[in-house]
This record gives C-alpha cells, structure tokens and sequence, in this order.
C-alpha cells in the first residue's frame, strides 16, 4: 500500500528540496550534516529516528511537522530541509525509505551517502564506543567484527536501493579529510546549492546545539582532519 501524499501547490517555510545524508556509524555522516549546517539556506535535521527511542515516529511526515515534533526553528532563508540518519539497523533505513515515498511527490529528493572503510568504521565505533558510553565490553575481535558486518552489508544494499531511487553523490570520508574543498563543492553542487569557503571552516558557524550523532563535533567541532 503506497504511502505518498497528493502533491500541494505550496511548500511550508520555504522548503523546496530534500537532503538525505546516509551512510553507516562512523563514516563521516555527522560531519557532512554539521557541514550543511553552516549553510544560510539549509536547516538540518539529524538522527530523527535514532532520537525518538521514547516515541518512535512514524515516517507520514512533512519537513514541517518533523522539524516542529523536534521543535526546531526552520529559519525564512532555508531552502533545502537536510535529514541525517546513521545506522546498520534496518528499522531506521525502513523509516527514511518511508519518509521518501511520502514526501517525494512534494519535493525533489537527493541522497547523499557517505562511504569509509569498513574496517575503519569498525575500529572508531569500537574506540568511541568505549570513550562516549563507557562500554568497556565493546572487544575488537574477528567474531565482533563478523557480527557488525553483516549488519554493515546488509545496510549499505538497502542504501544503495535509496540511492538509485533519489541519486545525489556518492563520496568517500578518505576523499572529503584529503580534499574538503573539492569535495564540498561537489556536495552542494549536486544539491542545488552556493558554496562558500565558509562551509570549510564549518566549525565556526555549525550551531552546535543541533548536532546529535558524533559528541566531538557537538562539543568542540574542529577542522576537517584525518585524525580519526
């Protein structure tokens, strides 16, 4: 049963387009999003579905109405509403693939899917894993990393299913640390949108309190770097 809506003549607060930011834990989502954040037309939603653990919601919602259930303000000069989900679970890849289909008759949608190595992804999310939520049990061993990649594999094809059904840009982390400035320049040519040497030092103008899905970047985001 198809869950898209009739397609209205007005969009509320400005919004003409949809952004899709996806990719697996630790793979750079957090900090593209942060990086969109800093830009004067866009308003950036991050990890709806991870964040209502209490209320989990249904995916039958217009960029308003899940900016006002977070109750965040959709500045007049935002354009492109930006939605970044991370997970290998596939009940919040299912709830993007939902929220999609009902809003993509209202507004042009583009996935944006950040790739990394899954090795690399691995070892950070067991790094910060043990850092940000104190758990220690989180052990680095050929079984632990057999289970995350199956759930990996299995998140990255239904990914790339969103993708080819709302293409926008594929890119590595690797590139966007190697080179932000091409990189960036990409990401917002593919969405429709000016870039600006501001999005580079997005660290001074992200606002902060939004970000959810990397404490780092919440709490002292920093330059594009390759430390991690």
């Amino acid at each position: 049963m198809s869950i898209r809506r009739e397609k209205s003549s007005s969009s509320p607060n400005n919004i003409q387009k949809i952004v899709i930011i996806l990719g697996l834990p630790r793979s750079g989502t957090t900090l593209a999003a942060a990086i969109f954040d800093a830009h004067d037309e866009t308003v950036v939603c991050y990890e709806p579905w991870n964040r209502s653990n209490k209320e989990k919601l249904g995916p039958r919602l217009t960029p308003k109405q899940l900016a006002d259930f977070y109750r965040q303000p959709v500045p007049t000069t935002a354009t492109t509403f930006v939605i970044k989900e991370t997970s290998v679970e596939i009940d919040a890849l299912t709830w993007i693939s939902s929220f999609i289909e009902y809003n993509c008759d209202q507004y042009p949608i583009k996935v944006i899917w950040t790739i990394r190595n899954f090795s690399h992804s691995y070892l950070s999310l067991m790094e910060r894993g043990r850092e940000w939520w104190g758990n220690q049990n989180m052990n680095i061993d050929i079984a632990s990393y057999n289970r995350w990649l199956t759930k990996a594999l299995r998140a990255t094809d239904l990914i790339s299913h969103l993708f080819k059904a709302s293409p926008g840009l594929i890119y590595s982390y690797e590139a966007l640390v190697d080179n932000p400035h091409n990189v960036i320049k990409k990401l917002m040519g593919t969405c429709d949108l000016t870039y600006s040497d501001k999005l580079i030092n997005y660290f001074e103008h992200v606002p902060r309190k939004n970000i959810r899905g990397d404490i780092n970047i919440q709490k002292n985001p920093a330059a594009i770097q390759d430390d991690s």
